[in-house]
Formats: structure tokens, sequence, C-alpha cells
């Protein structure tokens, strides 16, 4: 019978992998590159000690409550002047004049639709099959007509006011920024669309911006 092969115990693998290691470890290309990514490291801890070195000697008022506290703060309600401004409202009557028409026709082709329905549920006892089903047809024609148009002019509509929104609401920063400047303010906030509850001595700009606005509006219709 052949004698089978011992394996050497597995410190000695263990050994042998350690020699190896070591012996990969001296060669000249991992060593230098073992010490750049030393150096590398070493630099970045001193940048980071100097950083805390150089923060530590700043003034403590840079980052004291009253440094923010002398801040001019004002609040804006943005959505109330979209809704009540002259170009706002101008937005209003252009949409009715532009879908009025078409909405009115809608509205009335919903008025006879109700009455085919209420004939239809009125009459089914007494006439024939085939008369139900020929009304039951004009009337289902006519409801995919009338849903389908007023899908149509509501995404025409929204589009179109959508448009037109984002047109005032470029005036509206313009002349917010343009405000600020001018009353030399450090910091603005949104009223409607923020979570702004309380601000101390902030002073709320709404009117003075949306009269600016008003006046420009004018000025443009002369």
């Amino acid at each position: 019978m052949a004698k089978r092969k011992s394996t050497p115990p597995f410190y000695l693998k263990r050994q042998c992998s350690m020699d190896q290691a070591e012996q990969i470890l001296q060669t000249p290309l991992l060593n230098s590159t073992i010490k750049r990514n030393k150096a590398a490291v070493m630099w970045r801890i001193a940048f980071f000690i100097f950083c805390l070195l150089f923060l530590s000697t700043l003034p403590q008022k840079s980052f004291s409550a009253e440094a923010f506290a002398s801040l001019r703060v004002a609040i804006v309600d943005v959505e109330n002047i979209l809704n009540t401004s002259l170009y706002g409202e101008q937005v209003k009557v252009f949409l009715n004049k532009e879908f009025g028409e078409r909405k009115n026709k809608l509205d009335d082709l919903e008025v006879t639709l109700q009455s085919l329905k209420a004939d239809l549920d009125a009459e089914t006892q007494e006439l024939s099959e085939q008369a139900v089903n020929k009304k039951r047809e004009k009337y289902r024609k006519l409801y995919l007509e009338v849903n389908q148009r007023s899908v149509m002019i509501q995404q025409e509509m929204n589009a179109m006011e959508t448009r037109l929104t984002e047109k005032v609401m470029r005036k509206i920063k313009a002349e917010i920024k343009a405000f600020g400047l001018k009353e030399h303010f450090d910091l603005i906030l949104e009223e409607s669309g923020s979570q702004v509850l309380f601000a101390k001595d902030a002073r709320n700009i709404t009117e003075e911006v949306k009269t600016l606005l008003d006046k420009k509006f004018r000025q443009e219709r002369k």
C-alpha cells in the first residue's frame, strides 16, 4: 500500500505565510508606497490641528448670539402678493377670458347629460328594449365627450396658469431682492412657504413689496 504523504501542521503553514509577508513588505516599491501613505496621513493630521489652532484664535464674538441678533431680518408673504397684487389679478382675468367660454359650453353639455340621464331613468319601464338601448348609447357617448373635454380644458388651463404664475413669481422675487438691497436687509424669510412661526424684530414687508409691484403694473399699462 502506498504511503500517504503527510501535510505540515497549520502552525508551520502560518509561519511560512508570515515569512513570505515579511519578504513582500521589504520590497522597495511597496515600502515606498507605505511611506508615502504614512506621510499623507501625517500631513492631514497636521493640517487639521492647524485649523483647530487657527479657529481658537478668532474672537469669540464672531460666534456669539449678539452677532446674529444684529442682523436686519424681514419676512414676506409671497403667496399673498401672488394672489392679491395686480399682476396676480391679471392672471385670473386672463384665464377666465381664455377658458370661460369653453367652460360655459361644457357646463351646457353637462346639463344636457343630466337631463338625458333623468329621461332614461324615467322612461326605462315604458320604452322598448331597443329604444332604451339607443338612449343609453347616446348617453354613453355624451358622457365620454363631456369627460374628455373637461380633462382637456383643465390640463390646458393648468399649464397656462403655471406659465403665467412663474412669470409673476419672477417679478415678485426680483422686487423683493431690490427692496432688500435698498433697505439693507441681511435676511428675508418667506412667511407662507416656510416654518417661520416667530421672528423677533422682523419687519413684514409684504404690503410694501405689493405696493411697489402694483405701481410698476400701472406704469406698464400707461
